[in-house]
């Protein structure tokens, strides 16, 4: 307790800095005094009564207390930035500087563009001489750029200020995490490769590879949800799940957080403690969950949660269990230590108002409820039962109520449908974490096991991505829309406190009839059904459009069960979570894809989706794009060991059981093809090719459906034909971003099966 007073003292001084203006200098000599008197304050004043029971409660002098205030609001004076010759930062505004740095972690992938941060080693603001510096930069790259970690660089361009909007503030965002610079495209030229730590290139590397196994037993988007909970890694994350995620108020799932910590630190104490001695064992426990702090990212989160792990062993292997809250203020005191600027940091400050709401609030309740409900039902299995609905419910609605001031100081909303959703996939996590790394390790080690063990992983993922993303569409008639100031969001935080700490009588009202109707009702949910495991042939032609931006993706799969994927952007990750989702979980394999007009764009991530499908052949239109485009496409397939075919007008693709996809014209203004199947005929075209074919008359009969992808002229002659486009001018039907549609037909008769967010 005695630590818990002082790291409260402590962050208390240095929130006070942020607001007041001090000489610090002053106010570190008054706290020096303060400190002093602090070994005189009991001879002195031991005789007063209140004194004493103040004592009594807290067993700190008062003075101690007041001279680490103070501490703290040095401290953070002095964790203001300010910078001189030797920081970065000072150089920032400076056009045209050389800096030599080191990729001090890996590149971070997204759709659009790359992230990379670098410690800074030298400058030379004339491209002649360098001086030493010390800081770290974020630079924003093209995507696709590829460096890890301990590459050293030549960086040429502007240095600047993280910017910022009316949204968000990046530069603040930065900050936090020590990093006052920012680059954006500016020439990168790599001149060494690993000059970083050893173990920290081993721990990266280890990243990496969980991140790539978890992608080849598992189907995406669960493949991308148990990285970022194991790793970190939520780059393929697509847009639409991630929205889901926070419009449900579940996004602290797919970050490593207090509960996966906690998860890991009894797994891994536990391993421990069976191939070592008891000291030994927590030693090691320490290390393996420094370790994995490390590489899931190292954020503000995961460090308080993992030092929190930490003091829960050091605890643990002394007798003292009930350390919870003591671990969770000495984990924000030494990280505001580190640093001050940690405290303006969204998710620190959920972070721990949430841990502090389980653990004021959740524990204290549940242990009631459960042991009332107990009382009551003498059945052993019911009060399993009842314990664990108990605690996702419980637990969950009292960490919602602690950052209930900070998300509408913050965000302005608080979504209610989270109150819902938290408890219904909460209970699941546990199991999909486990059953996730024991998967991921089995795949590292032999990959047909790992996907065997990824079976049952999938389940509770797959389960959890069903359920946000089915609640997702209630969002938006379950969101409260408030906006607080800051002294109203801290006013709301006190009266919080109040109410734990005085527990009034309304309380324990909730707490005596309130919770067996939440039950009851949230357990009406958990009867859900699981979609189709497989997608089978059924002797149909199934065509699937789908829309990322302004381009269309056409998956096909024919009569005879061929899988086909006509694409310019393969490697975009809503297609690929897509596409997972309507493949075999065992056979996630295309037969073909056809790159029919190729850009720049078509080579981002082209070799990892290609080694995610494993097609047996890659088409791709070689006078579309350019030379570089095409030269890009040969590099990205080098590593697979796949030979690009030319995607030449003549070409006929036999999909089996008369169905047929025909080449019709492939140059540089795009490519056409006709698939055509009994009675049915369906026109593909890719870019602005020729509109001959259509308009005139067609040789096998009448078109009866025409995809459009990037056409500048529109067929207005086309009688009985629907036109399918993402862009339109004209009648027909339009898919917008992030929709998509299902054709289907038995040969005789094209239906449209669904339409999801198309309009006409």
């Amino acid at each position: 307790m005695p630590l818990l007073w002082i790291s409260i003292a402590f962050v208390t001084g240095v929130v006070a800095s942020l607001f007041l203006p001090i000489f610090w200098p002053v106010v570190a000599a008054i706290g020096i005094v303060f400190f002093l008197a602090a070994f005189l304050e009991s001879r002195l004043l031991n005789r007063f009564a209140v004194y004493a029971q103040w004592r009594k409660n807290i067993p700190i002098p008062v003075c101690l207390l007041w001279a680490v205030l103070l501490g703290g609001m040095v401290r953070g004076e002095m964790g203001s930035p300010g910078f001189t010759p030797g920081d970065l930062a000072f150089y920032n505004g400076t056009d045209g500087v050389l800096i030599r740095a080191m990729a001090s972690q890996p590149s971070e992938s997204h759709d659009k563009s790359t992230l990379l941060t670098v410690t800074a080693k030298e400058i030379s603001t004339d491209g002649i001489s360098f001086t030493p510096v010390r800081g770290d930069a974020v630079i924003l790259l093209p995507a696709g750029c590829v460096y890890k970690y301990g590459d050293q660089l030549e960086i040429q361009g502007k240095l600047e200020t993280p910017p910022e909007n009316n949204d968000f503030s990046y530069r603040q965002y930065l900050e936090n995490r020590g990093v006052f610079s920012y680059l954006s495209y500016p020439q990168v030229k790599t001149i060494g490769i690993n000059s970083g730590h050893p173990l920290m290139a081993v721990i990266f590397n280890a990243r990496d590879r969980i991140a790539v196994t978890t992608g080849k037993i598992i189907p995406q988007p669960e493949a991308a949800f148990l990285s970022g909970m194991l790793v970190g890694r939520d780059e393929l994350i697509p847009d639409g799940l991630k929205d889901a995620f926070q419009n449900t108020g579940t996004s602290h799932l797919v970050a490593i957080s207090g509960f996966n910590i906690t998860i890991l630190s009894a797994l891994i104490l536990a391993l421990t403690s069976r191939l070592f001695s008891k000291t030994w064992s927590v030693i090691t426990a320490i290390l393996l969950l420094g370790l994995y702090s490390v590489m899931a990212g190292a954020s503000p989160s995961v460090i308080r949660a993992a030092l929190m792990g930490i003091l829960a062993i050091i605890g643990r292997s002394i007798g003292r269990t009930r350390t919870a809250v003591n671990s969770l203020g000495i984990a924000g005191g030494v990280m505001v230590l580190v640093n001050p600027l940690i405290l303006r940091d969204i998710g620190f400050q959920l972070s721990v108002a949430a841990t502090a709401g389980i653990l004021l609030i959740g524990s204290p309740l549940n242990d009631r409820f459960v042991e009332r409900a107990s009382g009551l039902i003498h059945s052993e299995e019911a009060n399993t039962l009842i314990r664990g609905l108990s605690e996702s419910v419980i637990i969950t609605l009292s960490a919602q109520l602690a950052t209930l001031p900070f998300l509408l100081f913050h965000f302005h909303k608080y979504p209610i449908i989270g109150l819902l959703v938290n408890p219904i996939v909460l209970p699941v996590q546990p199991a999909a974490m486990v059953l996730g790394g024991l998967a991921v390790l089995s795949g590292i080690v032999f990959l047909p096991l790992g996907t065997l063990v990824g079976l049952a992983a999938w389940i509770p993922l797959a389960f959890t991505t069903k359920m946000i993303e089915l609640f997702s569409t209630l969002s938006h008639s379950g969101t409260v829309n408030i906006h607080l100031e800051l002294w109203q969001a801290a006013l709301l935080s006190f009266l919080i406190l109040t109410a734990v700490f005085v527990k009034r009588g309304w309380m324990e009202l909730f707490k005596r009839y309130a919770y067996w109707g939440l039950c009851i009702v949230l357990f009406a949910f958990l009867v859900i059904n699981l979609d189709t495991l497989y997608l089978s042939p059924d002797g149909r032609l199934h065509i699937w459009v789908f829309r990322q931006a302004s381009d269309l993706s056409v998956f096909i799969q024919s009569p005879g069960g061929q899988k086909l994927l006509v694409t310019n952007r393969p490697g975009d990750k809503d297609l690929i979570a897509f596409l997972d989702r309507r493949l075999p979980f065992f056979h996630k394999k295309i037969d073909a894809v056809i790159l029919p007009n190729p850009t720049s764009t078509t080579t981002v991530s082209l070799g990892e989706s290609v080694d995610h499908y494993k097609p047996g052949w890659i088409f791709t239109n070689p006078e579309a794009g350019g030379g570089r485009v095409q030269s890009k496409i040969v590099t990205e397939l080098a590593d697979s060991g796949l030979i690009t075919r030319m995607l030449d007008a003549g070409n006929q693709f036999d999909l089996g059981r008369g169905a047929l996809l025909q080449i019709l014209q492939s140059d540089d203004k795009g490519s056409r093809m006709e698939l055509a199947w009994g009675k049915e005929r369906i026109d593909i075209q890719y870019g602005n090719p020729s509109l001959d074919h259509i308009i005139g008359k067609p040789p096998a009969g009448p078109i009866d459906i025409f995809l459009m992808d990037h056409m500048e002229k529109i067929p207005e002659e086309v009688p009985g034909t629907i036109l399918l486009s993402s862009v339109f001018q004209t009648s027909g039907i339009t898919i917008p971003d992030g929709g998509w549609m299902e054709i289907r037909s038995d040969g005789n008769q094209l239906d449209i099966l669904e339409k999801t967010n198309a309009g006409s």
